[in-house]
């Protein structure tokens, strides 16, 4: 594995430009231009920074998909039985009547019974939600029957519809924020 800690030259670059960075007062005609270089220094060095890290980082992620790849087959490996004595269980708890199961006495007395207790076992409830009518969902929402929290906005999608209509973009009840970042070729 490489080295995890940066080149001494990277930081010693790092530290200077930044103290020199941090002195600069508001731009002219010159300092806009040093700005800019500065800014095409730090983004070489953003650069540097990320190579750097890329290679400590490839083989571990190399190892963890790896990993994950074994678990998920060794975790469909125990899928099937454990779905089908869940559906088996589940279908028998459903079935079962609230009385304790009664088995013969081992003397052969068939009058007396002894009461089984069951297996010790917890049972957990999982909910999974499907929409089924959104535009019900939705006026519901509005009349004030269900709140507001049930229904997510989709971010990225309003995000790549901001991107490809750019200026034009508009839409009820969405705002949407520029940034402009400067780089340097």
């Amino acid at each position: 594995m490489a080295n995890p800690e940066l080149p001494k030259a990277l930081t010693t670059q790092l530290s200077r430009l930044t103290t020199e960075v941090m002195d600069y007062q508001p731009l002219n005609e010159v300092t806009y231009r040093q700005a800019l270089d500065s800014l095409s220094v730090y983004q070489q060095m953003r650069r540097q920074i990320q190579k750097h890290y890329k290679a400590i980082k490839d083989p571990i992620n190399q190892a963890r998909k790896k990993i994950l790849t074994l678990e998920k087959a060794d975790l469909d490996r125990v899928s099937p039985g454990e779905d089908r004595l869940q559906r088996l269980i589940r279908k028998f708890l459903q079935q079962r009547t609230a009385l304790p199961t009664a088995t013969p006495q081992p003397d052969g007395d068939s009058t007396a019974l002894r009461v089984t207790p069951p297996v010790p076992h917890r049972k957990t409830t999982r909910r999974t939600v499907t929409i089924t009518d959104f535009a019900a969902l939705v006026s519901a929402v509005e009349r004030g029957d269900v709140p507001i929290e049930a229904l997510e906005p989709n971010i990225p999608y309003l995000t790549q519809r901001a991107k490809q209509e750019e200026g034009l973009f508009q839409m009820p009840g969405v705002h949407v924020d520029t940034t402009i970042t400067i780089v340097t070729t």
